[in-house]
């Protein structure tokens, strides 16, 4: 779909004439996409472990966040399985979060 979208690119600034300046930047742009969304992986797994690490420390809500932020780059890279793990780390946060505030919200009664 993409090489596609790069195809009529090329041929609309190259010309219909010129297949292999159009076929190179097909190419150049596939490749510089695969690239990005290797990236965009990459740095989804770090904030995974940001998330871990935040919730370790108990800060549940940053976790969430990271969790969050994790999910958008895996779904852009297009890494599904990495997409559902951040899922379960936003829920799992967010239950966290969600119990603290109860347990406060008790507290304040109490007092």
């Amino acid at each position: 779909e993409q090489s596609v979208a790069f195809g009529n690119l090329a041929t609309s600034a190259f010309g219909a004439g010129d297949d292999s300046k159009a076929e190179q930047f097909v190419e150049q742009q596939v490749s510089t996409l695969e690239e990005i969304r290797g990236v965009e992986e990459e740095t989804a797994r770090a904030y995974l472990l940001l998330s871990k690490v935040a919730a370790r420390q108990e800060q549940f809500q940053d976790a969430k966040a990271h969790s969050e932020k994790a999910r958008e780059l895996a779904i852009a890279a297009g890494a599904n399985a990495l997409a559902m793990v951040a899922k379960c780390f936003i829920g799992a946060n967010l239950a966290r979060t969600m119990f603290d505030d109860a347990i406060q919200a008790l507290g304040n009664e109490i007092k």
